[in-house]
């Protein structure tokens, strides 16, 4: 099971490249996608449990789990 910090790592070293490569693929408007990263920043100012931002989006349900997927299989391709 993967640690808080280490969640709050892969977040800040793929948050980015995920959130670019939602929005290239227009599974996400650049709106949604801030939006989104609003919410991560909160939880975590908020002391409560990190979400990576595929979790988020699923939440929101602006993606759905196979576009996280797609998205991932594509960062991790890289």
């Amino acid at each position: 099971m993967i640690e808080e910090e280490e969640k709050i790592a892969i977040t800040h070293k793929y948050c980015i490249r995920f959130g670019k490569i939602a929005v290239q693929k227009g599974y996400v408007s650049e709106e949604k996608l801030i939006e989104a990263m609003k919410s991560q920043l909160e939880d975590d100012l908020h002391g409560r449990k990190h979400r990576l931002i595929g979790k988020v989006l699923i939440d929101l349900k602006y993606m759905d789990a196979s576009q996280v997927e797609d998205v991932l299989n594509e960062i991790f391709k890289q």
